[in-house]
């Protein structure tokens, strides 16, 4: 179903029914939003994922434990990442502060 519900419409739903923009600035300002097809959590794993540039040894990579749950929460709380649904699917827009 994600194929078929573009992120442009999620986009215009987000900032006409979330933010409660008119539609005239909606449709100004609908290509300047950031969107993640998943959840607050899903999108802070994907920021946050333990890569090979992050300094840690290796005999301790598998002990470190990223808390993607309180990340998605800080980021929910101070407004600039934002969770919702449209059509069934979860999106995270994650420049709020631009809108």
């Amino acid at each position: 179903m994600l194929n078929l519900i573009s992120p442009k419409l999620a986009a215009i739903y987000y900032l006409a029914e979330v933010r409660h923009h008119s539609p005239r600035d909606t449709l100004a300002k609908c290509d300047d939003v950031d969107l993640f097809a998943g959840s607050l959590e899903d999108y802070a794993a994907t920021v946050y994922e333990i890569s090979d540039d992050i300094p840690i040894p290796e005999h301790l990579r598998p002990h470190v434990r990223i808390d993607y749950k309180g990340i998605a929460n800080n980021h929910r709380c101070e407004g600039s990442w934002c969770q919702f649904e449209f059509e069934g699917i979860t999106w995270t827009c994650t420049n709020t502060f631009d809108h």
